[in-house]
């Protein structure tokens, strides 16, 4: 338990506040001071690492409008060893921060790579968080010096010409020439090198090569099993670097690496492995949704621990094999973006009427679970995603959505708004939205200019830093995995730079304009109401979003009831399809059949990066909610 001292400067900050004003101090030199006495007791009684966590939950709760953990119990105590293994990585600085919030160990360490460290303001913050620094050996490739030759004689022989290979190479590097990759065995000469095995195809003349260098991670290692040895949590992404891909990338070893060398220096460790699946709900838009899934811990086998001294290749990939079940049984993985947008359709279509909405967990559970089905395949050998029924099924998903995104619309809107029972009832709810909206926009105009600036450059920049990152990157699809982490970057500068520059140009103004004492109370009032009313126009600023959405739909009923019916009877046909996707995969939420869906459950534009609008106060799930009844190669094989 911590404890806090020098309690006195508490007091003595209390006592400036109050004593300082009578005395002719400005409200400014008063507020001055007692924030010094408060900001030297925090110094003194706060670890670095608590304070900026604190803050970065703080940014966090703002950024996102939801966070929930399921199974929050199942995380070892404090004190206890254990390995969280995290996935995917999908939102590059905040996913660390995003897990430490909701398994709620202060003493987790992530690993960070090393080229993130060596940054000046990031690498500041990885160092005060306690990152343990993973060197990877892509951050540092090189162009070697000259061109190298491969001797046709023997394939293995690497010459080289106006090259340095006793200065720029050793033994375990990989050269990169000519489409291949090669390791460097021995080095004869700057001009001569043996590789260790020879090339499968033969180079075509001189070319120019580059350097991999062999990483040596003992001290990683190292560090790690001390962590683990001393009681805390490692927290680690097996995929390596972050990326927006639809899937899982293949996992890097280092984590089966970890615990079993671990173990094997101290068999009694009580260690645990906790997977840990994140779910983004279009998780680089301001105030989008995570919803964090916390896995069953389990323990490396001591069989394994054994063998491992005998065959480390084996004994890693049989625990790198457990690892990755237990993560994609906590993820939704599909193989492009065009069927996880069919996967997104089929759980706001279908729901259990009994329960209303689903939860957050249900939403992802029922997704997940869908994904795993629709790859099996069938007692005949087809898969069932080729099926004949899946197949018209995600044809008249793509008509759906496309009609959708052509008239501006989205799905809850469809059954919400155009199955309103009389135009007149449609014409009262248009005139009235359009007055709210129009309420909202006046009172919120002032602040949206004032903040104008920090949206636009927050935007851009994030932008500019998505397109780099596909650009330097072979598996990220369109950068969104950095959008987040630079739009907070960008904020976390330029929010409280606005915030005092707005408070000094009151200062100004009143004191030019306003007479004591409103020149002090003016820039006092926008210092310290600021960040409120800021907040504020943040959750006003949603309602406005969803009014100006909600314009369209009653629109169109108005003007074209014909295409509002046809949209509809769209709508319904592919709710009975999809309810029969559902009954065939043979699983349902617990305690009620599913059926067809009276209303949506979500709030999602036909876009991908748009997804579910999940009920705000749904209560915490239990451990298991769905569980599925039968698999469809079972069901299929009773018939």
């Amino acid at each position: 338990m911590e404890s806090y001292r020098f309690g006195w400067l508490l007091w003595l900050a209390v006592a400036a506040a109050s004593c300082l004003p009578p005395l002719g101090l400005s409200p400014f030199a008063t507020l001055a001071v007692a924030a010094a006495f408060v900001a030297a007791w925090v110094f003194l009684n706060v670890r670095p690492k608590r304070l900026l966590t604190a803050c970065v939950y703080m940014v966090l709760d703002i950024f996102f409008r939801e966070i929930s953990a399921r199974n929050h119990f199942k995380v070892p105590p404090e004190g206890a060893p254990c390995i969280f293994v995290c996935a995917p990585h999908a939102n590059q600085f905040l996913d660390p921060f995003v897990v430490q919030y909701a398994v709620g160990r202060a003493d987790l360490c992530f690993l960070a790579a090393a080229k993130t460290m060596r940054r000046r303001f990031i690498g500041a913050m990885a160092r005060i968080v306690e990152s343990v620094p993973v060197e990877r050996a892509q951050d540092l490739v090189f162009k070697g010096m000259g061109e190298v030759w491969l001797s046709p004689e023997d394939r293995q022989t690497l010459l080289g010409r106006g090259t340095k290979f006793c200065t720029q190479l050793k033994p375990g590097d990989t050269v990169t020439f000519g489409g291949q990759s090669l390791v460097v065995g021995a080095i004869a000469s700057d001009e001569s090198l043996t590789l260790k095995k020879s090339a499968e195809q033969q180079a075509s003349g001189w070319s120019s090569f580059k350097v991999t260098p062999r990483v040596d991670q003992s001290a990683m290692f190292t560090a790690v099993s001390e962590a683990l040895f001393a009681g805390k949590a490692i927290g680690i992404f097996p995929e390596g670097g972050s990326h927006d891909q639809p899937n899982l990338l293949p996992l890097k070893a280092g984590i089966a690496i970890m615990a079993i060398s671990t173990l094997a220096s101290r068999p009694d460790l009580p260690l645990s492995i906790v997977p840990v699946g994140l779910n983004y709900f279009s998780g680089h838009r301001f105030r989008s949704r995570v919803f964090v899934d916390i896995g069953e811990p389990f323990q490396v086998p001591p069989e394994l621990v054994a063998h491992y001294a005998v065959d480390k290749h084996d004994a890693t990939a049989r625990l790198m094999a457990m690892v990755e079940d237990a993560l994609k049984a906590l993820t939704v993985a599909a193989p492009d973006y065009d069927t996880l947008q069919f996967f997104w359709t089929l759980r706001r279509l279908t729901k259990s009427s009994a329960h209303g909405q689903l939860t957050l967990a249900q939403q992802v559970e029922f997704t997940r679970r869908f994904s795993v089905d629709y790859e099996s395949v069938l007692p005949d050998g087809t898969k069932w995603k080729d099926t004949h029924e899946v197949r018209r099924v995600r044809t008249m998903c793509n008509e759906y959505n496309a009609r959708l995104k052509a008239f501006g619309l989205r799905d809850y809107q469809v059954i919400k708004v155009l199955s309103s029972p009389s135009l007149s009832k449609a014409g009262l709810l248009l005139g009235w939205r359009v007055m709210l909206l129009v309420v909202y926009v006046a009172c919120l105009l002032p602040m949206g200019i004032l903040c104008l600036p920090l949206t636009i450059i927050t935007r851009t920049v994030a932008h500019c830093k998505a397109k780099q990152a596909v650009l330097s990157s072979s598996v990220k699809i369109r950068g969104h995995d950095v959008s987040a982490t630079w739009k907070l970057l960008v904020a976390i500068v330029l929010a409280p730079t606005m915030w005092l520059l707005y408070t000094a140009a009151a200062a100004s103004l009143a004191a030019a304009h306003l007479s004591r004492p409103w020149t002090v109370e003016v820039p006092l009032l926008v210092f310290f109401f600021w960040p409120v009313v800021g907040y504020g126009a943040i959750l006003a600023g949603e309602r406005v979003i969803f009014l100006s959405r909600s314009l369209p739909p009653l629109l169109m009923l108005l003007l074209r009831p014909s295409y509002a019916q046809e949209l509809l009877e769209l709508r319904e046909g592919l709710v009975l399809a999809m309810q029969g996707l559902v009954d065939d995969n043979g699983w349902r939420v617990v305690g009620e059949p599913t059926r067809p869906a009276a209303e949506p459950t979500a709030d999602p534009s036909v876009d991908i990066d748009e997804l579910e609008r999940i009920h705000a106060e749904a209560a915490t799930p239990r451990p298991s909610m769905v569980h599925r009844s039968m698999s469809v190669g079972e069901r299929r094989s009773t018939v």
